[in-house]
């Protein structure tokens, strides 16, 4: 099997720009004997509660992301198994004890953020999110949140929280296997106006050709965040990301013998004449096809996508992709945090 190779630089400039991991404790009470989660659990108390947590720092988020996807940090999480699916940007699939991540509450500083027709997530749409995380809280089994209806299997709540960042900045610039490139700038303000105001901000840049055939990236992500302490009462939290992407993708089934004959005639229960399927090796995509040039002028601009018809170019003039997912999501939501007493929260979200 091929091995991919990264290479990360980084350059860090002002002070630390990881997160004080238990800056958000005071957006949730704790009772006796029942936790009522509004945001994020206390990590000092998180065994004392009956719900199991796990908490990963930005630390470890930076740690392990490399060039993996946003989701696939989280595979070192007990009950947690991401898989890239086919192979291409941004497909990567969760399993949380067992529940695929449309029975998985996904959010957002406690803001659901799943598909509300049928609960899925596209990871695409989240590129920038790693770069400006303060910590991540992965809840297995069904817990109190805003919207419960998808997370049978748990939930996995972000917290973009500007002002647990520490003032400071960083570049990184990653190069990879395949023509993987990808550019990360990401800032945070730290703490201003008398400890009032924090803002951050992440851009990204991403291409590569994959690993299988039409599996190419073509991708940018930005992130914006915001946190104003009005008092000691109201706590206003702003952010609005988004991902303008194409990729192509490979989600269909092959034959084992067009991927390696010997495999395939070595197999005892194979029932078919491996000389019947044509070989196209390790690499070859189901849904991803290299044309020669003659027959890219004949096609022009003749493709075929996903839902609706792309009236652009190729990505590339000798590859046709049955599927291929152009999407632009963005996500902007505003919190507001109402700490009405020591027994009582409100948390207000407007957010499109």
């Amino acid at each position: 099997m091929k091995k991919a190779l990264l290479i990360v630089g980084a350059l860090f400039f002002g002070t630390s720009a990881f997160a004080q991991e238990a800056a958000a404790d005071s957006l949730f009470n704790m009772l006796d004997e029942i936790t009522v989660t509004s945001n994020v659990i206390d990590i000092a108390k998180e065994r004392e509660t009956p719900i199991a947590v796990s908490t990963i720092s930005p630390a470890e988020i930076s740690l392990k992301v490399g060039n993996l996807e946003f989701v696939e940090v989280m595979n070192n999480t007990p009950g947690v198994y991401a898989t890239k699916q086919g192979g291409g940007y941004g497909d990567s699939r969760l399993s949380l004890r067992g529940f695929d991540q449309r029975n998985t509450s996904f959010l957002i500083n406690g803001q659901p953020v799943n598909d509300m027709e049928n609960g899925w997530v596209f990871w695409s749409n989240w590129d920038g999110v790693a770069d400006v995380t303060s910590s991540i809280q992965m809840q297995k089994g069904l817990s109190a949140q805003n919207l419960a209806t998808p997370s049978i299997g748990g939930s996995m709540n972000i917290v973009t929280d500007a002002a647990s960042l520490e003032k400071g900045g960083s570049f990184k610039q990653e190069v990879g296997a395949w023509g993987f490139l990808k550019s990360t700038i990401s800032y945070n303000t730290g703490l201003l106006m008398d400890d009032k105001l924090a803002l951050s901000a992440a851009l990204v840049r991403k291409t590569g050709d994959g690993y299988y055939t039409g599996t190419w990236t073509d991708a940018y992500a930005y992130f914006f965040g915001g946190t104003f302490n009005l008092n000691d009462q109201h706590r206003f939290q702003f952010y609005a990301l988004g991902a303008p992407q194409r990729h192509g993708q490979n989600l269909y089934r092959l034959n084992i013998a067009s991927l390696d004959r010997d495999f395939a005639a070595s197999m005892d229960d194979y029932g078919a004449d491996v000389n019947d399927i044509p070989e196209c090796g390790r690499d070859c995509s189901g849904t991803g096809s290299t044309v020669s040039d003659e027959a890219a002028a004949l096609l022009g601009d003749q493709q075929w996508q996903m839902y609706t018809e792309f009236t652009g170019k190729r990505h590339e003039d000798n590859l046709i992709n049955e599927r291929e997912n152009f999407f632009h999501k963005p996500q902007v939501a505003l919190n507001h945090y109402f700490n009405i007493n020591d027994k009582t929260n409100l948390i207000s979200s407007a957010y499109w």
